[in-house]
């Protein structure tokens, strides 16, 4: 999760999720993950994006994948 505050970006949180299908082939393991982030972490009124980037057994990293930015009111 990111905020930015005067065109300055801050990394607020890191989760390392991994696929409950893992252990599997990479073609079998083509499920979509979710990682939940509770209310209370979502700073209000501020503007908030998500990154993801993809890391495989071997520790190298895909290409981030980033959602619009987007504010929580609550």
């Amino acid at each position: 999760m990111r905020i930015v505050t005067v065109a300055i970006s801050q990394v607020l949180q890191e989760k390392r999720v991994f696929s409950p299908n893992a252990y599997m082939a990479e073609e079998e393991d083509v499920e979509p993950v979710t990682c939940a982030f509770a209310r209370a972490d979502m700073p209000k009124r501020r503007d908030v994006r998500f990154v993801v980037r993809p890391i495989d057994c071997w520790g190298n990293k895909g290409a981030a994948i980033a959602s619009p930015w987007r504010r929580f009111s609550t």
